[in-house]
């Protein structure tokens, strides 16, 4: 059986990441596996500053020719009249958008499915309460899932999310957890090579890791003031992984608040699990979160977690304080206090089964279970 998954790129952020390992887990199964990318994929490709997410030698590349989804309506069109392919999974908004549209008036067209990553709207980047949808939303989003025949939440409340936003859907909705765990993941932890930042070889203080695009709705602006309020009580460190808009922003904080010592904007990592691993704790500092990759692989590597409290997401993961701390959105002055109490040995190293489900084996009977209606 062929499966298509849909995808701008494969490059860097979570629902690449997402995609990468879902195709890894149906290759492994035996489904023969498509996969549709823009020419942002390309693009990244040439540019050759990072590596794409890995997925296996048998996968079919489809390859667009513009950078934006409405611009490749035509091919993925074409696409869908001509593939033996008889589901195509939608992993990215712009491309749940644009196949909708592609598959208007088909006969014949592979059975559309759509993953939301996103909180669905629901929730502002500043994990406010979104206002009401406009007509022209709701009509847009009417003409989009209409031609959609199963929609996956990757956790509880994202899927609660779509359901309150789109209550006329029909057609089945699950909660498809993403896949974090699985071969190479165990291959990263153990890697004894991998370049671990220096602060994470030789600790002078309890030292924590976050990661994720510098952006308004990850908030890391909260951990730079959370350890700047700890240092008047005892040494802590924080390295923080990734870049993005706001990423100059941050350096310019650390350099007139004299946290060059403290704080340290590391940049992209190609193994964050090694760097965790050595890390005396990990933080989620987002506004919104629709999940958290980067808490659930801390959990496996046996850490203990800090997280903000927001929406969805995070508190599901940590089972409402029970595998890590929790802390409100915005309000650096818990945010310091639930660092100190991890460094003073008082954070919550969670057991097994707050990880298991996030396996990639998992994960690939969450999809199977939502396409093919087993349950």
């Amino acid at each position: 059986m062929k499966i298509t998954f849909a995808i701008q790129d494969l490059f860097g952020l979570g629902a690449q990441y997402v995609t990468a390992s879902m195709v890894r887990g149906f290759v492994a199964k035996g489904y023969e596996v498509d996969l549709i990318v823009s020419k942002v994929h390309n693009d990244l490709q040439a540019e050759g500053k990072i590596k794409p997410f890995e997925v296996p030698a048998s996968v079919k590349w489809i390859h667009l020719r513009s950078r934006k989804a409405r611009e490749n309506i035509g091919e993925l069109r074409r696409y869908l009249k001509t593939t033996e392919s008889q589901v195509v999974i939608a992993m990215s908004p712009n491309y749940t958008e644009a196949l909708s549209i592609a598959a208007l008036g088909l006969c014949h067209c592979p059975t559309l499915v759509h993953i939301e990553h996103s909180g669905g709207g629901d929730v502002t980047l500043d994990g406010d309460a979104a206002p009401p949808l406009t007509k022209l939303q709701r009509l847009r989003r009417w003409v989009t899932f209409r031609r959609y025949a199963a929609v996956g939440g990757v956790s509880t409340g994202t899927l609660k999310s779509f359901r309150n936003l789109t209550p006329w859907f029909k057609g089945r909705m699950g909660v498809v957890y993403n896949p974090v765990i699985d071969n190479i993941f165990y291959q990263k932890v153990a890697d004894t090579s991998a370049e671990v930042h220096p602060w994470l070889k030789e600790k002078i203080c309890p030292t924590f890791v976050a990661a994720g695009a510098h952006s308004p709705l990850k908030n890391h602006m909260l951990l730079l003031q959370a350890f700047e309020k700890c240092q008047a009580m005892r040494n802590v460190r924080l390295v923080l992984f990734g870049r993005g808009e706001l990423t100059e922003t941050y350096e310019q904080y650390v350099r007139e608040h004299h946290l060059e010592d403290v704080v340290s904007i590391a940049g992209f990592t190609n193994n964050l699990p090694a760097q965790l691993k050595r890390a005396d704790g990990a933080i989620v500092s987002s506004n919104v979160e629709s999940f958290s990759v980067v808490l659930v692989e801390a959990l496996a590597c046996g850490i203990p977690t800090i997280s903000t409290d927001c929406a969805y997401g995070p508190p599901e993961i940590l089972k409402g304080g029970e595998y890590g701390l929790l802390v409100p959105i915005k309000d650096p002055d818990a945010m310091a206090q639930a660092v100190l109490k991890v460094a003073n040995g008082q954070g919550i190293v969670a057991p097994e089964a707050s990880w298991n489900r996030f396996t990639l084996e998992k994960a690939v009977e969450y999809y199977e279970d939502l396409i093919f209606g087993k349950k």
